[in-house]
């Protein structure tokens, strides 16, 4: 922030052209009903190569229950009209 109350972004060129179906398909996991239905969750997972059909069913619980913790932490604030970003208890649960 300049002292004349102008913002300034520095942008070094990391920007990445994120293609419709992929795009399409990571908003998908804003949908809390279908994060917390198992089929729909380990579908979208697997169509966004975050699972794989390899992965040993040990390593996929594993991965369905962080995966799940993390979008429901980190999609929370988008699910209500406003949201107190500088709540202690959300910022300790995100970095844990």
């Amino acid at each position: 922030m300049l002292p004349d109350g102008t913002l300034t972004v520095l942008d070094f060129g990391c920007v990445k052209k994120l293609e419709e179906d992929f795009y399409r398909q990571y908003f998908q996991l804003f949908d809390l009903n279908r994060v917390l239905n198992d089929a729909d969750f380990i579908a979208m997972l697997e169509e966004l190569g975050m699972i794989l059909p390899t992965d040993s069913k040990q390593d996929r619980k594993l991965l369905l229950g962080v995966c799940r913790d993390s979008i429901e932490a980190l999609s929370r604030p988008f699910q209500y009209e406003s949201f107190n970003f500088d709540d202690p208890s959300y910022v300790r649960e995100i970095y844990e």
